[in-house]
């Protein structure tokens, strides 16, 4: 019995040595398996570890590209609130230049009015002043006529005189009461002839002095009327140059409406192209936000798995152990079962002394232990297998995650660049309305001052007058003086010197005077009738 359970106990042993062998190569190869992946594992680490520094210095350039974006942007805003309150400027200049304009034209009709009507009244103060003179012209003949009958009446008073004594000595008998009668309608006759030819001389005294005064008038309407065509003329050049400058102004007007039109829709452009280039530069922020979020996962997941493998390491070298403990359990059970290995070919009969006997208890621990060894290694392999699995796993969504955020990188610094290029083209067109709009200032700002020059080369027969009226009265106001330069006509007439109410007191000597010829007409054609 003991001889052929140790037979059986042999075979069975040579077997579970055999797969305790297979098993234990097996477990050699794939543990070179596992150091293999292991090392390929720590290559990806180390790539893994590479391409992070390279994506956060990526992520470092969008994120500073995007804060010089930011920069740019609001920039880019401050010019375009200052631009704004330049057109608001050119807005209120191109008000300004219309309510002048305005302003000008009005004063120009009012003007012109004035001038009609100043014309008109000149025109009927010389069509009376002619019919003054043609009664002058008249009273000059009577004159004529009154001194006529004046010399024929002294010629008549001297012959009577001459005549009486005559008379006296043919008609002797004439009584003494009818000569004294006579003499006393002789010496009436006398007195009112005498006071007849006083009152004709101071009449003609009167009429010369009245001619004078017309004369004097009428060289003054004259000059009056010769400054009023002047003035007309100038008026006239002042109200074309005044037009032409409406013109202009219109014309600049218009220029300055399109350019207005064309700055808006440029500030429209740059407004879009501000808020894409601003939302682009959120959309780039956040973006950058989440790529150092996802790079800081990675991080975590590659620290995650640094430790995986280093728990791997750890548990491979425990296994290495365990196998080289295995191993030597096997040698030892190699070392027991060789005596039954040489023994077995020898008779049992002739060996029978020699043979070792085990015990059953020793053998089975034997066994359990190597199935024991075995089962952990198989384990320990698995487990290893599994977090190599997970290892390649996890580095696969890392390095899918970084081409992720590096093409969307990409991309946001291609959107970037391009934002910077438009930024670029707005602020070069900006520059080139700026420089639009200086150009337009300084050509309004010299065709103002030649309009002013030749507005004062066109006026200078009006300034003279304006002098003279200030220096006539010193003690009028500013606003006069202003309203005498704008209308010099009515300021002549509104303003009377002395010499203006020695005329006046003239005309009313002449008014007077007028009604004193006719009694001289009545009185020398009733002294006629009666002498007839």
């Amino acid at each position: 019995m003991r001889e052929g359970d140790t037979s059986d106990g042999g075979v069975t042993g040579r077997e579970k040595l055999n797969i305790i062998k297979e098993q234990y190569n097996a477990v050699l190869a794939n543990l070179m398996l596992v150091k293999d992946e292991s090392g390929k594992v720590q290559e990806n680490y180390e790539t893994l570890l590479i391409e992070r520094d390279i994506s956060i210095g990526k992520a470092q350039l969008a994120v500073s590209m995007s804060e010089g974006a930011v920069r740019k942007v609001e920039e880019l805003t401050v010019e375009l609130n200052r631009l704004k309150v330049e057109l608001e400027l050119a807005h209120s200049t191109c008000h300004d230049a219309e309510k002048h304009s305005k302003d000008t034209s009005l004063a120009c009709d009012e003007d012109s009015l004035k001038w009609k009507s100043d014309l008109r009244q000149a025109e009927e103060e010389l069509n009376q002043l002619a019919k003054k003179i043609s009664s002058i012209e008249e009273l000059k003949s009577t004159l004529d006529t009154s001194t006529g009958l004046l010399l024929k009446l002294k010629n008549e008073l001297a012959g009577y005189v001459e005549a009486k004594p005559i008379d006296k000595e043919a008609q002797g008998n004439i009584t003494q009461r009818s000569l004294h009668n006579e003499v006393i309608l002789s010496t009436r006759e006398l007195e009112e002839c005498l006071m007849s030819v006083d009152k004709v001389r101071d009449e003609v005294c009167a009429l010369n002095v009245a001619a004078a005064s017309l004369k004097a008038e009428l060289i003054k309407e004259k000059t009056a009327l010769a400054t009023m065509k002047q003035m007309e003329a100038t008026s006239s050049i002042a109200a074309a140059s005044l037009r032409v400058e409406i013109q202009l102004a219109l014309r600049e007007l218009e220029a300055v409406q399109a350019k207005e039109k064309e700055s808006r829709n440029g500030m429209l452009g740059l407004q879009k192209i501000m808020e894409d280039t601003a939302k682009e530069a959120d959309e780039s922020k956040s973006i950058a936000r989440e790529a150092q979020e996802k790079l800081r996962k990675a991080k975590e997941d590659m620290d995650h798995a640094k430790s995986c493998l280093d728990t791997m390491e750890f548990r491979i070298q425990a296994v290495l152990k365990e196998m080289e403990a295995t191993k030597e359990s096997m040698r030892l059970a190699i070392d027991a079962l060789r005596p039954f290995d040489s023994e077995l070919p020898v008779d049992i009969e002739e060996q029978g002394s020699q043979i070792v006997t085990v015990d059953l208890d020793e053998y089975q621990s034997l066994i359990a232990k190597s199935s024991k060894a075995e089962e952990l290694v198989h384990e320990r392999t698995a487990s290893a297998i599994a977090q190599a699995k997970i290892a390649k796993e996890s580095e696969s969504r890392i390095l899918s995650t970084l081409s992720e955020t590096h093409k969307v990188l990409e991309q946001r610094k291609q959107a970037l660049v391009a934002a910077t290029e438009r930024a670029d083209r707005a602020t070069e067109g900006k520059l080139a309305m700026e420089q639009e709009l200086r150009k337009w200032r300084e050509e309004n700002e010299q065709r103002r001052k030649a309009g002013e020059a030749s507005k004062s080369q066109l006026n200078p027969s009006s300034t003279p007058v304006i002098i003279v009226e200030r220096s006539s009265d010193t003690k009028s106001t500013s606003k006069d003086d202003s309203y005498a330069s704008v209308h010099p006509l009515l300021d002549m007439s509104a303003r009377s010197t002395p010499n203006d109410s020695a005329l006046l007191s003239n005309k009313k000597k002449r008014k007077k005077l007028s009604f004193f010829p006719r009694i001289t007409m009545f009185f020398t054609r009733k002294k006629s009738r009666a002498a007839i």
